[in-house]
């Protein structure tokens, strides 16, 4: 999903080369040091106004 957002035209240069050093593919913070991961299922990802490819 990042990397799609970055592909958009308005985001083209927006982050600066020290942002995209801090850029991880790996999101830990729903996750225990054991692998076990802690879903939110009060939540929902709103994805209705997503762009399209």
């Amino acid at each position: 999903m990042i990397q799609d957002t970055l592909a958009l035209p308005k985001w083209e240069n927006v982050p600066t080369d020290a942002d995209r050093r801090g850029l991880t593919p790996l999101f830990h913070t729903n996750m225990t040091p054991y692998g076990e991961i802690q879903l939110r299922t009060d939540r929902r990802l709103d994805l209705t106004d997503l762009p399209t490819a």
